[in-house]
């Protein structure tokens, strides 16, 4: 909701008038929408009110987590992965994209005047920059790799120009070794970037349920449904068989109020983040594709997981190669079976990044909100 410009006290006791940040993310599954969950709580804990921008189920989720926020619509990229070759995916929906990016550009500007918004935080979302506020762009993916060498460089080239239009780079990883995007976040040539830490809402907790493998679905569609169908598929032929393995489906689908519960299957359309932090605690193995934000959930958490990367892909491709030196399992959806995963359960390792004590995010969020405070 928002509310009038109110006064607070800042930092020595000066008089200041509250500051509103617009935070933004890209509608691509959940994930970009989940991993601004923590930013979104720093700000309001520092007193800044916040207000949010997205489309689709990015937007249904935040809306279900902060209902007493001020929510808006901005253009839909509806991208989506009809084939195994990400560079076709997105060749041909090119076009598209690149509209949905200037109508959001428009949009944008109008939402500063409208609402008074004192800063832009973007999540991956390349038309959210302005010259009238200061703005921030959050990306793990610095280095983007299509699975074409030559590709690579005049793709990246593109990238870092954009990336320029933005006030300052947020990247949720560490800056140094171990880390957990590789080359996707290091070695480049970019200046005025931040490195902001792992960026979750779960924690680790215990809790008395059990489940033996949960399967946490997310990503775009039509990928999401035809995993979701495999698995399903996979679960019936080991309940013939096996009626002692227990099993968590969570679909991510914000729309879909499911409940469903029968023999050693519970089943749910979407589960706000309490409720889903209290489930993936409660498994041993955790099935999910290898979305960064996925990735970041269970390193804080510390699970074992098994990672199905979404065809075409390449980042999520790159990001279990990466952690199989770490002795991550995963498998391509094509040959993933769910009784390998239980058949390993014993020797599956926990994704685990240990680096640093310092609150990486809070230390940038006080630079922003230093940085609005002086305007």
């Amino acid at each position: 909701m928002i509310t009038n410009e109110k006064n607070t006290f800042g930092g020595q006791g000066k008089f200041i008038k509250s500051k509103r940040v617009l935070v933004a993310p890209l509608n691509w599954g959940l994930g970009h929408a989940t991993r601004c969950m923590p930013i979104i709580n720093e700000l309001l804990q520092q007193n800044i009110e916040v207000v949010t921008a997205s489309d689709g189920t990015a937007l249904a989720l935040l809306k279900k987590e902060y209902p007493t926020l001020t929510h808006l619509k901005l253009p839909a990229y509806n991208v989506s992965y009809r084939t195994k070759n990400m560079l076709w995916n997105v060749a041909t929906q090119s076009p598209k994209i690149a509209f949905a990016m200037l109508s959001e550009w428009f949009i944008l500007q109008k939402i500063i005047e409208k609402y008074k918004i004192d800063a832009v935080i973007s999540d991956n979302r390349y038309g959210c920059w302005t010259w009238k506020v200061p703005t921030v762009f959050m990306t793990h993916q610095v280095n983007i790799k299509t699975g074409i060498q030559w590709l690579d460089f005049f793709v990246n080239r593109w990238n870092n120009l954009v990336l320029r239009l933005f006030g300052t780079i947020w990247i949720p990883d560490f800056p140094n070794e171990p880390n957990l995007a590789g080359e996707l976040a290091h070695g480049f040539l970019l200046t005025k970037v931040k490195y902001i830490g792992i960026l979750s809402r779960m924690k680790p907790m215990k809790v008395s349920e059990y489940f033996d493998i949960g399967i946490i679905l997310s990503g775009p569609e039509p990928q999401r449904t035809l995993l979701e169908n495999i698995l399903l598929k996979q679960i019936s032929i080991i309940q013939k068989t096996n009626k002692n393995i227990s099993f968590l489906l969570v679909k991510g689908k914000t729309d879909l109020e499911q409940f469903d519960q029968s023999d050693n299957l519970e089943i749910h359309g979407y589960l706000t983040a309490e409720k889903l932090n209290k489930k993936i605690a409660a498994c041993e193995v955790i099935v999910a594709r290898s979305g960064y934000s996925t990735l970041m959930d269970l390193a804080k958490m510390e699970k074992k997981a098994a990672f199905i990367p979404t065809p075409g892909q390449t980042e999520q491709e790159y990001l279990v190669e990466y952690l199989e030196n770490q002795g991550i399992y995963w498998k391509s959806q094509e040959n993933f079976e769910l009784q390998n995963v239980i058949e390993k359960m014993a020797v599956l390792k926990v994704l685990k990044i240990e680096n640093g004590k310092e609150d990486l995010l809070k230390n940038a969020i006080n630079q922003l909100t230093n940085q609005l405070i002086n305007k």
